[in-house]
């Protein structure tokens, strides 16, 4: 009886391998078939997240001048460089 249950272990083993053989190469033949496809929705992926996180950036840079322009005005109401870049950079708080 011991060597008929190795038996029937050895084949269960080779059939798992078996399985796990034919997975691989469906992978591998979806991989070739599908494979410009599957490059263009990874860069577009990255394009979208750079863009997003480089249009984030401006932005902030956008409000922190706006920013830096409003405090210069709180301590001189009379000057117009920071006037003129606040109404540039922010027209929203230029108006309050």
């Amino acid at each position: 009886m011991n060597i008929q249950d190795g038996i029937k272990e050895v084949k269960k083993e080779f059939t798992t391998d078996e399985q796990m053989l034919v997975s691989a190469f469906k992978l591998e033949k979806f991989y070739k078939k599908n494979k410009i496809a599957i490059f263009v929705v990874a860069g577009l992926v990255v394009a979208f997240f750079s863009g997003k996180a480089i249009l984030e950036a401006i932005e902030n840079s956008r409000l922190n001048s706006a920013n830096d322009a409003y405090l210069v005005l709180q301590k001189d109401e009379k000057n117009t460089q920071a006037l003129d870049k606040l109404k540039s950079k922010n027209p929203e708080l230029f108006e309050l």
